[in-house]
């Protein structure tokens, strides 16, 4: 979990164990962390919104944005995003988590057994 590179507020606990800090401040730097995930599902519409200036995008080739905000002029407003919704955050999330762990479960199960 990253957080944006300009927060306002940090919505997640820094010391959860799936926090990897905010983004670096430049769209280059972000582009070079992103460069190692096919997906980004952004919350809130600042999430990838950078500080100073570079020309390149912070979302690099290949690597697919999806994003979910409370406002509807967030949406889509910084990068083209593979899907778009909108909604109160918190709500929508825990309505989410437990089609996510049934769609996990296997790949979560797999993942422990080779932890042992």
């Amino acid at each position: 979990m990253f957080g944006s590179s300009w927060p306002s507020r940090i919505p997640f606990p820094t010391s959860h164990p799936l926090w990897a800090g905010n983004f670096p401040t430049k769209a280059s730097a972000i582009a070079e962390v992103l460069s190692n995930y096919d997906a980004v599902f952004a919350l809130g519409g600042k999430s990838l919104i950078t500080i100073l200036y570079s020309e390149r995008s912070a979302v690099p080739a290949g690597c697919n944005v999806y994003q979910m905000s409370a406002d509807v002029h967030d949406l889509g407003r910084t990068y083209v995003t593979k899907l778009s919704v909108v909604g109160d955050i918190k709500v929508s999330l825990r309505s989410l988590l437990p089609h996510l762990q049934k769609e996990t479960d296997t790949q979560r199960q797999v993942l422990r057994r080779t932890e042992r």
